[in-house]
């Protein structure tokens, strides 16, 4: 491996730069600011020309797409979430009402049971 052979002071420096760099280009005032601000601001000296068709076209190109992706995720983890409450519903109520009273009688009669073993 390429660092292993490097000394400590050459991974330093290396460190260092990289930061440098890092800072260079997307800090406050870096360089990929600027290009982003710059392409804000011509994409905006453009808004007033777009016609109609143009905004159409854009809206279809660029945000439909992007609102039936959320609004499908969406839906899917609706979806999940009522799937997950039916089935835990289901659950619960799995067991008849004659099942339950039949299973809530051998307990209390187990209950009784170990009351008259221990006398009371």
């Amino acid at each position: 491996m390429l660092t292993a052979r490097l000394t400590p002071a050459i991974c330093d420096t290396r460190a260092l730069a990289a930061g440098y760099l890092h800072i260079a280009l997307c800090g406050p005032h870096g360089a990929i600011c600027k290009y982003t601000a710059a392409l804000d601001a011509d994409a905006r000296a453009l808004y007033p020309k777009f016609t109609k068709s143009d905004v159409i076209a854009l809206l279809y190109a660029k945000w439909f797409p992007e609102l039936s992706a959320r609004l499908g995720d969406l839906y899917k983890n609706v979806a999940h979430r009522f799937a997950a409450s039916l089935s835990e519903l289901v659950d619960r109520s799995a067991n008849t009402l004659e099942e339950c009273q039949s299973e809530v009688d051998a307990l209390e009669a187990r209950v009784k049971q170990h009351l008259s073993d221990m006398g009371i």
